[in-house]
């Protein structure tokens, strides 16, 4: 299905057809332990007019299964630095700074990022596990 628009608007782009493909994985290691370890990687694939691929890549430390650090590092010159607190069961507050590199530095700003997720398993099943990704 493509975008459907009238040939008379002007300035329209097709870089509004671009089409993005996400390939990601990650491992937990230290099951049952005070500290954990999370590294992950995403790539992302894009196509069409103006599409680029990137790869993300990230280490994260669990605490006590309660607080979260970490960073994430993006081929496209990016650094980010996050943290996670779990408030009480099963809600979360976080906090995300990217930043940019390289020549971007000063042209560019930095992003900021708050979260707050909130999950709960209406139903009560026993089977629910935690969700790490």
């Amino acid at each position: 299905m493509g975008n459907k628009y009238r040939a008379d608007i002007a300035n329209y782009s097709s870089i509004a057809e671009t089409r993005d493909i996400y390939l990601m994985g990650g491992y937990f290691f230290g099951e049952g332990r005070d500290i954990r370890f999370k590294p992950t990687a995403k790539l992302r694939l894009g196509f069409g007019e103006g599409g680029s691929t990137s790869l993300d890549l990230g280490a994260n430390w669990m605490l006590w299964e309660k607080f979260w650090l970490g960073g994430m590092y993006r081929t496209d010159k990016t650094v980010a630095i996050l943290t996670q607190l779990m408030v009480i069961k099963n809600t979360t507050i976080g906090y995300v700074l990217e930043l940019p590199l390289g020549s971007d530095i000063g042209r560019q700003l930095q992003t900021h990022e708050i979260r707050i997720a909130f999950e709960y398993d209406f139903f009560n099943r026993n089977t629910m596990k935690p969700s790490f990704f």
